[in-house]
């Protein structure tokens, strides 16, 4: 997992460095920088995969755009030509100085020093523009993902390389989640391909993922259960995610994709990012629990923090949420779960402060001031000035 991570001159992210914990939380206004830091880790993943362009940014939910939208353009500020960027697990660290000419829009970015090494610097592979050997000369190409190949699953370094490889941004669309295409593994950015990514939660699945399934249907008050099968689509065509509702006779009670509610379906999409065996071990949900209910959004909130954990290889998740509801979720005394306020300083630069949980929890005003209540009143700050 990731331990801290940096980056500087990335959109309105001039300077930031954060310790992370397992569960990461942004809050904050609209336009403070949230979805930036989830970019940034992106392109920190893109450039772990041995090139940055369209497409490998693309894949990652990384917000297309051009070399000149990507860096920071604050005036009265240098305006430099590289985005610095650095992630560091317990025992391994990856750091990257990206360059791109303006005036070639569309061509991969350029890596222009690049260093990925052990705890305290050991075993490094790196190079610079200084480098000598002509392997190091392919600047279009990451040397470090070229050395990937050369080191043990069990490196370190190679797993960062993998994890930061493996990131995406999920940003679930509704009306993406109906529909029965099939979309990327275990499911698509938007969400779509849910009905083929719910396939092994269901009872011919394992005892874990289907219990898991169980939990997750209990969350809502009208679906009794899942399987694949065909609504109003054709039988020749692609199954549809169908629910039986528990409150229809049941010569009636199945309900396709197309007509359940949001609320079921965001419940069994948070379901597969955090528990399908093909999720990766670091991911990101911007605008988490946009489209619930609070008192569902907050019993989503525990049930996914409580599915991410699970196993030896629990799951580092970024979260950014504007719904209040969330925070009440969040466990106080877990210092793996951390909370940041994001805001802009008078100059427009994205900060992240780390909220004490804990300590808020001490100061509050009285016993029934939760955390959405003090967000909402501007007691942690992230908040909007209007």
């Amino acid at each position: 997992m990731l331990k801290k991570f940096s980056v500087q001159h990335f959109k309105s992210l001039v300077r930031l460095e954060l310790d992370l914990g397992r569960v990461n939380v942004f809050i904050g206004a609209n336009g403070s920088g949230k979805s930036n830091i989830l970019e940034a880790i992106g392109l920190l993943g893109a450039a772990a995969s041995g090139t940055v362009d369209i497409e490998s940014l693309a894949r990652r939910g990384v917000r297309p755009g051009g070399a000149t939208r990507y860096k920071s353009a604050f005036a009265n500020l240098e305006q430099l030509p590289h985005i610095r960027l650095s992630a560091q697990s317990d025992a391994s660290n990856y750091d990257i100085t990206l360059w791109h000419p303006d005036a070639r829009p569309g061509t991969p970015w350029r890596y222009k020093t690049e260093v990925l090494a052990g705890a305290d610097g050991q075993d490094p592979i790196s190079r610079s523009p200084a480098s000598a050997d002509e392997q190091k000369k392919d600047f279009l190409r990451g040397f470090a993902a070229l050395k990937r190949e050369e080191l043990q699953g069990s490196d370190p370094r190679a797993r960062l390389l993998d994890a930061l490889d493996a990131f995406r941004i999920w940003e679930p669309v509704t009306a993406a989640m109906r529909r029965t295409d099939f979309g990327s593994t275990p499911i698509a950015l938007d969400g779509s391909g849910l009905a083929q990514a719910v396939h092994p939660f269901r009872e011919d699945g394992s005892d874990h993922l289907h219990a898991a399934l169980e939990q997750a249907l209990a969350l809502t008050s009208w679906v009794h259960s899942v399987f694949l099968g065909h609504g109003m689509g054709s039988p020749a065509g692609p199954p549809e995610l169908m629910f039986v509702d528990r409150f229809s006779h049941e010569d009636r009670n199945h309900v396709s994709a197309l007509d359940a509610s949001e609320g079921a379906l965001h419940v069994l999409f948070c379901l597969v990012l955090a528990l399908h065996p093909e999720s990766p071990q670091v991911l990101a949900i911007d605008n988490f629990a946009q489209a619930l209910n609070p008192r569902l959004a907050a019993r989503l909130t525990e049930r996914f923090l409580e599915w991410t954990a699970q196993g030896l290889d629990q799951r580092q998740v970024f979260l950014t949420t504007h719904m209040p509801a969330v925070l009440d979720a969040l466990p106080l005394a877990d210092d793996e779960v951390r909370l940041f306020a994001v805001d802009r300083t008078a100059r427009g630069h994205t900060v992240a402060r780390r909220i004490d949980l804990a300590q808020v929890a001490e100061k509050r005003p009285a016993e029934d001031w939760t955390l959405s209540r003090m967000w909402a009143t501007g007691r942690l700050g992230a908040v909007p000035d209007v």
